[in-house]
Order: C-alpha cells, then sequence, then structure tokens
C-alpha cells in the first residue's frame, strides 16, 4: 500500500501542471525528428493484477513495452488509453506489450494513514454510511468531483465504472471499504475493452521509476529493457504511436 500524503489531491495538482508542460515541449520539438535516446535500464518488478495474479517485468522480456503509470480518476490517463488499446491492435504481433500501473488505492474507514493525512476523514465516512470525500460510494454520490472541482478538473465516479460492469458499488470486506482499487481497475477494463495488462502499483515501483507524482507517466522501454522516453502528461496519440513504431521496426 502506498502512503503518498493527500495522494488524490498531490497528484491531480502535478497532472494539470504536467499536461501543460507537455504542452509547451510538443511545440518545440518533433518527437520524430532524431532517434530516441538511451535513457538507462529500466528496474525490473513484480506487482499483482486486478485479479490477484502475479506479474513481473520478466514476463515482457524481448519485447517493446509502454509502462503507463495511470488511475481511474485521472481525465488525461483516461484519454489516452483508446491510444494504447489501438497499438496493442496495431502492433502485438510485432511483440509489443503495453502495462497500465494503477495507482488506484484501496482505502479502509478507520485507515489511520489518511485519518492522520486528512483531519475527520474516518469519522466524516463512519458517519454518514460510507459517504466520506474519498471513498467508493462517496465518490460517486458527489459526481466524482470532490477533489476535482477545487481543480477543475471533472473526475470519474466510482459507481459510474462500477454498476456497468455488474460489479458491486459499495464492497466490504470486514470493515468498511470506502474505495477499492483493483474493484475499479476490473470495471474501468470491462468497460472500456481494455486489450493489455493491468496491475495495481505500490510504493516500491512509483519509487523505482523514479518517485512518480505525475499522471499519467509513461515510460517506453526497447526489447533491450532500456528506458527509450519518458512521458510526463498525455500526448497526442499519433505522436506517441511514432515513437513507439521506430523501436519496432
Amino acid at each position: 500500500m502506498m502512503t503518498f500524503p493527500f495522494f488524490r489531491g498531490m497528484l491531480v495538482v502535478a497532472l494539470v501542471a504536467g499536461v501543460a508542460a507537455c504542452s509547451k515541449q510538443r511545440t518545440a520539438a518533433n518527437p520524430a525528428a532524431a532517434p530516441l535516446p538511451v535513457l538507462g535500464l529500466a528496474p525490473a518488478w513484480k506487482l499483482q493484477d486486478a485479479n490477484g495474479n502475479a506479474v513481473s517485468s520478466e514476463q515482457f522480456k524481448g519485447r517493446v513495452v509502454v509502462l503507463d503509470f495511470w488511475a481511474t480518476w485521472c481525465g488525461p490517463c483516461r484519454s489516452e488509453i483508446p491510444g494504447y488499446v489501438d497499438l496493442v491492435a496495431k502492433y502485438g504481433k510485432d511483440r509489443l506489450s503495453v502495462v497500465g500501473v494503477s495507482l488506484d488505492q484501496t482505502v479502509l474507514a478507520g485507515d489511520d494513514r489518511f485519518g492522520a493525512k486528512l483531519p475527520g476523514f474516518a469519522d466524516q465516512a463512519e458517519s454518514s454510511g460510507g459517504v466520506g470525500p474519498f471513498g467508493g460510494v462517496a465518490w460517486a454520490a458527489a459526481g466524482g468531483n470532490a477533489v476535482g472541482e477545487k481543480f477543475g478538473v471533472k473526475l470519474p465516479g466510482y459507481a459510474d465504472l462500477a454498476k456497468p460492469a455488474g460489479l458491486p458499488g459499495h464492497p466490504t470486506v470486514g470493515r468498511l471499504v470506502l474505495q477499492d482499487g483493483p474493484a475499479l481497475v476490473r470495471a474501468f477494463v470491462h468497460r472500456f475493452g481494455v486489450n493489455y495488462t493491468m496491475v495495481m502499483g505500490d510504493e516500491e515501483i512509483v519509487a523505482a521509476f523514479g518517485n512518480v507524482d505525475i499522471l499519467p507517466t509513461t515510460f517506453l522501454i526497447d526489447r533491450a529493457g532500456q528506458v527509450r522516453d519518458r512521458k510526463l502528461g498525455a500526448e497526442p496519440p499519433e505522436d506517441y504511436a511514432r515513437k513507439v513504431a521506430s523501436l519496432l521496426n
């Protein structure tokens, strides 16, 4: 479990700043104008997918890999996913893999990490039957905008993702689950027809890849395991597709 203070709020702020920065970079250079640089060997990792199955970097050895740090509540992250689906459909036969690293967390009522960082969080959630500022049903009840409205960002509601997939909008395991990270990802994959691997990120992989604090952050890794591109924020799919194709030739 990650222990980012104000996890969702911090990343929304960074996300907005990151998208603006990427926009400026795109006007300054053509991403296909020169060979992609070698940025260093990609760290090894081992995680679980949203169904609890073990997945590791070793399974993608010899393939070009797009490693995308994202979250279901991140609008720019969601906007890029259809492009990744298209890349897999087009280049999967050429040994391209896309791996989504979800930073959606599981949050339980009374979790001291969040109670300490967010005053009144646990009390609000429990007294309102789970309708707290950041959790599962609460997130849906607020239209997904409990935090988003503060930053002018439209965020998805939990129920919007869960109900179309036939998954429970308010799961419980022992004590009240305010947000079930893997359930959010399973529902998203089902609803939007994602055709690539999704894993649940943790503190270790976030640190290994340079303390990711902007979403989306995406790494393009070549067949030798070298990082060839680090993308902060969203990028036009046609530009990114050219980068990917340059490593498949």
